[in-house]
């Protein structure tokens, strides 16, 4: 499947431009389904505790579109998003990504874990 080698591509270039650095992330842990906005996502969590890449799930209008959500250096959370879509599909998810706390987003890769468990 796609989603597996997207995620991961998806971390790392979109880190290498946020950090100027490109340091290896593997998101790949996951995914959990999650409904944000009304539309269902799949959650990868990745290995540095702290960030997330979500995949429109088959299904969402969003498709094909992906967030990357991850700690900037201020502390401030970054929402970046990537997908040939009309962001009016994208905008309220993106809002909803945006008010997520440290510990919403630990509970989701934990959540992402437990998943991985049983796949």
């Amino acid at each position: 499947m796609w989603i597996r080698p997207l995620a991961s591509f998806a971390a790392v270039l979109l880190l290498a431009q946020a950090t100027g650095q490109a340091a290896p992330l593997n998101c790949t842990i996951g995914p959990v389904a999650k409904t944000f906005a009304g539309n269902t996502w799949l959650v990868h969590g990745c290995d540095d505790d702290r960030t997330l890449i979500l995949v429109a799930a088959p299904g969402n209008p969003a498709a094909p579109f992906y967030f990357l959500v991850y700690p900037a250096p201020d502390g401030r959370l970054i929402v970046d998003g990537e997908g040939a879509v009309d962001r009016r599909l994208t905008a309220e998810a993106a809002a909803a990504l945006a008010r997520l706390s440290d510990a919403d987003i630990a509970n989701l890769i934990a959540e992402a874990k437990r998943q991985a468990k049983h796949d």
